[in-house]
C-alpha cells in the first residue's frame, strides 16, 4: 500500500524525499492548487498571450517546449518568461503586473484601517486634463521631471 504524506502544499509518496529545489517546489504547488495556465490567464485578462515561440527562447526554452510549457505554461513560469520577454528581465509583464497590482488593490481595499477604507469618498485634487478624472498621466504631468527611483 501507497502511504501518502502531505508536504507543503502537495501531496508526495511517504518514500520520496521533498524536491531541494524552489523552481520544482513552485511548479508542483501550482500543478496541485489547479493554477490555470499563464496563457489562460493572458487571454482572461485580456492581453495577447506569449506565443510558442517566446517561450520556446533562451537556455530554458527547449526543456519548456519538451514538457509543453510553450502550450501550456504553469503559471510562475509564465510570468517569469513573460518578464523576461516584455520586460527584458527588469520588470514584469502584463500578466505579472496586473496580478501584483491587483493584490495590492485588494489588500488596501481588505484593511479597515487603510486610508481609502476610512476616506473612501477621496478623489485627488490635482490639476486634471479632464476636470472631475485624474489619472496616472496627470500624476506624472505633476511631478514634472521628477523621478523616485533614479536611474
Amino acid at each position: 500500500m501507497l502511504r501518502i504524506r502531505m508536504w507543503g502544499f502537495f501531496y508526495r509518496p511517504a518514500n520520496v524525499p521533498p524536491p531541494n529545489s524552489l523552481a520544482v517546489r513552485n511548479l508542483l504547488r501550482g500543478r496541485n492548487l489547479g493554477l490555470p495556465a499563464g496563457q489562460d490567464v493572458a487571454r482572461c485578462m485580456g492581453f495577447r498571450p506569449l506565443s510558442k515561440e517566446d517561450i520556446s527562447t533562451g537556455q530554458d526554452g527547449n526543456v519548456a517546449a519538451q514538457f509543453g510549457f510553450d502550450v501550456k505554461s504553469p503559471l510562475w513560469y509564465y510570468i517569469l518568461k513573460e518578464a523576461q520577454i516584455q520586460g527584458n528581465g527588469v520588470r514584469l509583464g502584463d500578466v505579472g503586473s496586473r496580478i501584483l497590482a491587483e493584490v495590492f488593490v485588494g489588500l488596501i481595499e481588505g484593511d479597515r484601517n487603510s486610508f481609502l477604507s476610512r476616506c473612501s469618498q477621496w478623489t485627488p485634487i490635482l490639476p486634471s486634463e479632464k476636470p472631475g478624472t485624474f489619472t496616472m498621466t496627470d500624476l506624472l504631468r505633476f511631478v514634472g521631471n521628477a523621478n523616485p527611483i533614479g536611474d
